[in-house]
């Protein structure tokens, strides 16, 4: 599979940071024609993964550098591609074990009114993962990166 890079930025968190980064993801997509629900579905994906570095990984501290890239992915000539996303931060890291419950979550649809609801619940990357066709998670050496993956229609 050939991997092209559309984009790659360093951005500082805060609490703009998730709308400004999926704005960018969004803009470095446009010649490749996502339809509306492709776009709604990338652009809250990113804003989730954003909103995660700065809350958990960063403890809602500004200015903190993390970087997003964009990649497309080209299989078989007759494939639309893949378009292939990594958000990276140097923040506090999250256990394999988290990560994973938290991707494969049910939410008990009467919590998600209730006040526990603003509570970390991993909503967000149970979201991402209903969003996407992969998310993966890897925390090594310093650097946490969220890896998410879409096939484009």
């Amino acid at each position: 599979m050939m991997e092209k890079l559309v984009m790659k930025k360093t951005y500082f968190s805060s609490l703009d940071a998730p709308r400004q980064v999926a704005n960018d993801v969004l803009h470095s997509l446009h010649r490749y024609e996502l339809l509306t629900e492709e776009a709604m579905w990338v652009e809250l994906a990113v804003f989730e993964l954003v909103t995660n570095v700065y809350e958990h990984a960063y403890n809602r501290v500004d200015g903190l550098d993390f970087s997003t890239s964009v990649y497309t992915l080209y299989g078989q000539a007759n494939l639309s591609p893949k378009i292939k996303i990594l958000v990276s931060d140097k923040g506090i890291g999250m256990e394999m074990s988290v990560f994973e419950s938290h991707i494969n979550k049910r939410i008990d649809n009467a919590k998600i009114l209730g006040i526990s609801s603003l509570e970390t619940s991993g909503r967000g990357l149970m979201l991402v993962n209903h969003l996407m066709d992969d998310i993966h998670y890897q925390s090594k050496g310093g650097l946490n990166t969220f890896t998410i993956i879409k096939q484009l229609s």
